[in-house]
This record gives C-alpha cells, structure tokens and sequence, in this order.
C-alpha cells in the first residue's frame, strides 16, 4: 500500500513537471500516467486484505462494503474538482496537485494508523483483540508465509475463484460504462455542454453510494436473522446487483434525445441497484480465504479491469458503424447482458465456504496458542 500511495502521487506530479517541460514528447506524459496505474493497482488488494484481517464476520458485510464505498465517492471529488478546475480555474495542472495532495494524506495516514493485524496494535485490548481472532480463525491461526510458502497451485485451480473473477468483469461492464462513458453520453446524445454532463454525470455516483449504505445494512441483517449459509445471503445481494441494475440499463436507450431526466432516473436506478454486488461477490473474495485475500483481490481486479479497455473502444465502434442514436441503444443493450450473464454464472457456481489453501490437506489448523512479537511485548493468542 505504502509502495503504491508513494508511487502513484510521485508519478502524479511528475506528469505535471513533464507536460511544462520544454520540448516535451507525450510518450513521457503516457509513461508517468502508465505508472500512475500500475502503482495503483496493489491498492484494492491491500485495502482488502486488511479487511480481511480486522473484521469479525458479523461486521464483515458492512465493512467491506462501506471501506469500499469511498472508491465512489473518490469518483464523486474527482469529477466536481475536474469541472472546477476546468471551467473555473481553466487550469487543469490544479487538479493533478489536488489529487497528489489527496494520495500523500492517505499515505501518510496510512503510515501512522494502520497495522496490518489488531495483535501488532498498540492499543487494542486484549479482549477485543482475542474477540477478532475467535471470529477469523476458530480453527487457529495460519502460520506466516513467505513467498514460497504461498499455495499458487492450490489457489489458481480451486472451482471457487473463478466465480467471483466472472462476477467482477461482470459487475465492471457497468461501473465502467458510466465511469468512461456517462459525460460522453450526455454532451453526444442529448448536445448538452461538456460542463453540464459532468456535473450530471456525479448523480448516479452519488446514488449508488447511498445504495451501498442501504446494501451493507440489508445483507448483514439479512445474515443475523435469517438462519442460512452464508452464501444464500451473498446471492440475495447479486440478484439484485445483476439482474435488477441491467433492467433499468436496457431502456436508456430507447429515451428520446429530449428525455435527458428519464435517462438520468434510469442510469442512476442501475448504478444504484448494482451497488448490492458489493456486499455480495465482492465480499465473496475475502470469505473463500482471508489469509489470501489480497492474492485472490488482485488476480480478480486485474481480469475485471478488462472491461475498462474494452468498454469505450466498443461504443465507439458501435456509433461509428450505427450512428450515435442506435449505437448507444446496442451499447446499453449489450452492457446490460454481460453484465446479467456473468452474474448469473456466479449466483450458479459461487460458493462463501472457507477454502483452507495454506494447509496441503485442505482441513483447518489443529488449535494451540500462537506467539507474536509487536514492538512492546510478545502476544499469546489462544487459537
């Protein structure tokens, strides 16, 4: 995390440094905005696996959902300070310094506030860090692995990985769908300014992050009060995220180019809705391992980016071969049915059962007492 904070903020401002640079090539521009990218993308994983490490299962649904809540709202700042910088302060480098200043604050609270487990905390009480570990690992806790110790074999052929990489391609068909492609939409179909679009653009954002609120608090009631697996919660969740969200998707299309208040109704309805996968598959990720959460977090987040290369070369493809009118209608159509697809093969093959891939048997871990060292005191835990 600390490695691609640092990162991505450097190459950050490097891009500015670079863009007034005399005689500048934009290969260079392309490069830093590459590396700002690639640094980035450990980011999901070290968010996820710390969830992974610090939430009991009972307050697993609503804080995985909520952390990730603040990628939307992220969303949210970025698309209002890049419509003020642009049309207020006509100076577009504003925005980049925004936006490294912002990544060096999560650096450094990231640096002074987070630990990696509650047992390395300086001020967690013992009962409440014990109340963690009873949660996570009633059968024990795993040994700390090295690099080579990790089960790659074990983890990239287990029939419950693939599931949840199916759902988040899936799911990212319509998160990028209105990430890339929502102003565009806007200023093309309807021929409102660029800066109307984008300000328009930030309401279905904002819905789906009241949505996700209202999700993690359903699903996790769901989960105390009806006495089911776990995995017939996580299904309730993407019933509604894909097969609810690409209904109000599919007749965008056909709204008339004066009916710029039904598409956004409509758009803001599916963004909304898709917003219950996040306390389904997308929590899904942690349960099959929490000891592997990160792995299992960055191997889907690197097919689920798939989407967001592919997402604008198709509708350009699409206008340019139908027009714009007809061409955004397949656009919207075809999104809405991979989006449907791929969550209809995860609620079929999906599975929240603990996958014990640190141990060669595949069986839970005998109990013991495990000894940690923190920078004070060695730590018992009773496991």
């Amino acid at each position: 995390m600390i490695i691609g904070l640092s990162g991505s903020t450097i190459f950050n401002f490097l891009t500015v440094v670079v863009s007034y640079a005399e005689g500048y090539e934009y290969g260079l521009i392309f490069f830093c905005r590459f590396m700002i990218g690639a640094f980035c993308g450990p980011l999901y994983s070290s968010i996820h696996a710390l969830i992974a490490q610090w939430s009991p299962k009972e307050e697993l649904t609503a804080n995985s959902t909520l952390t990730h809540s603040g990628n939307i709202v992220g969303l949210i700042v970025a698309f209002g300070a890049g419509y003020f910088v642009d049309y207020s302060l006509h100076a577009w480098e504003y925005y980049l310094y925004f936006a490294g200043v912002l990544g060096l604050i999560a650096l450094v609270y990231w640096c002074f506030f987070v630990y990696d487990q509650p047992w390395f905390h300086p001020s967690i009480s013992a009962e409440e860090r014990q109340l963690i570990v009873d949660s996570l690992y009633p059968e024990g806790i795993p040994e700390r692995q090295t690099l080579k110790d990790i089960p790659f074999k074990r983890m990239f052929t287990n029939r419950y990985l693939y599931p949840v990489c199916v759902a988040h391609i899936a799911n990212n068909f319509i998160l990028y769908a209105f990430l890339t492609n929502h102003a565009k939409y806007l200023n093309y179909y309807f021929k409102i300014a660029p800066s109307t679009a984008s300000v328009l653009s930030i309401i279905p954002f904002v819905f789906n992050t009241l949505c996700q609120v209202v999700a993690a608090k359903t699903i996790s009631f769901l989960i105390q009060k009806i006495k089911k697996p776990v995995t017939f919660h996580r299904r309730i969740g993407g019933c509604i995220g894909f097969l609810l969200a690409p209904v109000f998707l599919f007749p965008v299309g056909y709204v008339g180019c004066k009916g710029i208040a039904s598409a956004e109704v409509l758009l803001s309805l599916s963004m909304g809705l898709i917003a219950f996968n996040q306390p389904g598959f997308f929590t899904q990720i942690i349960e099959i391992s929490p000891p592997h959460a990160s792995l299992t977090m960055g191997f889907s987040n690197m097919l689920a980016s798939i989407p967001g290369f592919v997402t604008s070369p198709l509708l350009n493809g699409l206008i340019s071969k139908n027009g714009v009118t007809e061409g955004y209608k397949f656009y919207f159509i075809i999104t809405g049915c991979l989006t449907m697809i791929g969550g209809i093969i995860w609620m079929i093959f999906c599975s929240s059962e603990r996958q014990y891939w640190e141990n060669k048997d595949g069986n839970s871990k005998s109990e013991g007492v495990a000894v940690y060292k923190t920078d004070k005191e060695s730590v018992e835990i009773k496991t």
